[in-house]
């Protein structure tokens, strides 16, 4: 539901210490820059979160996560429901 709070957490194997880039896209495919976050990593995991807004757009949203030493990346997704 838009206004809940999301949170993920991140793991690279073998990494000792890097950080993870995290980008998240809206259903639409924009950046919305303002969840985007960098997640320091320890032993090589982190977690963070961010707080959906009220008004964000329902639908299916994109978080990529990018290394920022090595470029690798992956991505999940979440789904915002419309408010009721």
């Amino acid at each position: 539901q838009p206004g809940e709070i999301q949170e993920f957490a991140v793991s690279l194997a073998g990494a000792v210490k890097s950080a993870i880039k995290i980008k998240v896209l809206s259903p639409e495919g924009k950046d919305v820059r303002y969840y985007s976050k960098t997640i320091p990593l320890q032993n090589g995991s982190g977690a963070g979160s961010f707080r959906t807004a009220l008004n964000d757009q329902a639908g299916q949203w994109k978080v990529i996560a990018k290394d920022v030493i090595t470029g690798f990346e992956t991505e999940q997704y979440f789904e915002l429901e419309p408010v009721k």
